[in-house]
């Protein structure tokens, strides 16, 4: 399994994409200003 995510995330680009999920993108407008906490985001793309 290991192996497995190590070449998912080998790459320099995004394995799923630079823009972040549907979802969240939805809901941002409607959250207040401050943090937020991305737990399992993978590669991190939500929170560029």
């Amino acid at each position: 399994m290991k192996a497995f995510w190590d070449q998912r995330y080998r790459s320099k680009g995004y394995a799923y994409g630079g823009l972040p999920k549907v979802w969240l993108r939805s809901r941002v407008e409607v959250l207040a200003p401050g943090k937020i906490l991305l737990p399992t985001d993978g590669e991190g793309r939500n929170a560029v």
